[in-house]
């Protein structure tokens, strides 16, 4: 299992979402079979390295793929309020951490995320909670 704490915290890959969800969907992947997975927006990759030193077979996809900072995984062009170039049944995973709610068309992105994935596969999305307080002062 990857060392979560030293990757988020050595500077290796800059997070774009808070630290406690890649460690609680990380919690969950371990108890998972392993399998293919498809992480969009994969942004700097730093989740997508979790998961392939977890041993999954890890597609990334980010509608800036020259963002993305892991030299040994490959980050496609995919932009998610438009159509995933994968065929129907893909993958057994789907991982969109905090990248819904900048969609302009989300119901697209749940509606191609869901076509891609095999049958009885999972989704896992994370969206930031902007009305906590922490949030709040931020923005103030």
């Amino acid at each position: 299992m990857p060392d979560v704490d030293h990757m988020y915290h050595d500077g290796e890959i800059s997070p774009k979402a808070r630290g406690s969800v890649y460690n609680t969907i990380t919690d969950w992947f371990i108890h998972q079979k392993k399998g293919t997975v498809l992480d969009v927006p994969a942004g700097f990759g730093l989740f997508s390295t979790f998961l392939k030193k977890m041993g999954f077979d890890v597609t990334c996809g980010e509608i800036e793929p020259e963002i993305f900072q892991v030299p040994d995984l490959t980050c496609i062009y995919l932009d998610l309020n438009r159509k995933i170039d994968a065929k129907n049944a893909t993958f057994d995973y789907v991982c969109c951490v905090d990248g819904l709610e900048h969609m302009t068309d989300p119901y697209q992105a749940v509606r191609e995320i869901s076509r891609v994935l095999k049958p009885g596969g999972y989704a896992i999305f994370s969206i930031p909670n902007y009305s906590n307080i922490e949030k709040r002062f931020k923005f103030l």
